[in-house]
């Protein structure tokens, strides 16, 4: 399990709390300025809340080594900048440095994030020479090679065609079912209706709603948080979220 205790981050979180399951894709939720990434910042040990804590399993993430920390949590951050002009194979290797397994164990790992990302065929070329959504399949290899208990990613879809997210819906949902705990700050209401197996909604910086997609991502929680009136159409794990058309003799 890991758990955020009553965290507060001045301007960005107020007493935020919640116990995240292992096996389960977790999507946090809300508007720009919620405290999305704040949260999963804080839950992969980035960022120190001025009060509360975060734990994984009954031990404070805080007194945890660097390289125990890291071998549990990975992180994918927002920007898909990277600092170095490495080919892709040495950028998803990072993601073995916390381990030290041995060369033949961390050659696997790598090669199957390699394949599991569609990278193989990529893995001599300099990251400056990639595109922004093979950049994005790149650091997401990292996390993968370095095999973690929790993967957090702020934004995992933002620079991916629809092809590949729909890949790493598929990889992240597998990671799961494989007992790993994923936590996702997601923009679109749909991605997480469809694909996550709970919600938390942040509104500016309170936990506004916790639990399953289809009773937190009501219409009343969406006229709340985001301030727009819309309704959800089509079966289970295939809704889509319709804007409601304004009263009429309201303004054009």
């Amino acid at each position: 399990m890991l758990r955020a205790e009553h965290l507060c981050l001045s301007g960005r979180l107020d007493d935020v709390s919640a116990a995240l399951q292992p096996g389960q894709i977790t999507a946090i939720v809300g508007p720009n300025g919620a405290g999305k990434s704040s949260l999963l910042a804080c839950l992969a040990g980035l960022l120190d809340p001025y009060s509360g804590s975060v734990l994984i399993g009954e031990i404070p993430l805080a007194s945890l080594a660097p390289q125990a920390r890291a071998q549990a949590i990975g992180y994918l951050p927002q920007s898909p900048e990277v600092a170095w002009d490495v080919s892709v194979e040495t950028l998803v290797a990072l993601g073995r440095l916390p381990w030290r397994a041995g060369a033949e164990a961390d050659r696997a790992a790598i090669d199957a994030a390699l394949a599991t990302m569609e990278l193989s065929d990529l893995r001599q070329r300099p990251v400056s020479r990639l595109s922004g959504g093979e950049r994005a399949r790149a650091l997401m290899a990292r996390v993968l090679a370095g095999q973690p208990r929790w993967t957090l990613a702020d934004e995992p879809l933002a620079n991916l065609d629809l092809a590949h997210q729909q890949t790493l819906l598929g990889v992240l949902r597998d990671q799961a079912r494989a007992g790993t705990g994923v936590v996702m700050v997601m923009h679109g209401l749909a991605e997480a209706m469809n694909h996550a197996d709970r919600v938390l909604v942040l509104f500016e910086g309170h936990l506004l709603a916790d639990g399953p997609p289809e009773a937190v991502l009501d219409c009343a929680t969406i006229r709340r948080a985001w301030g727009i009136d819309a309704r959800w159409l089509g079966e289970a794990g295939r809704r889509a979220l319709i804007l409601n058309p304004p009263p009429a003799g309201g303004r054009g």
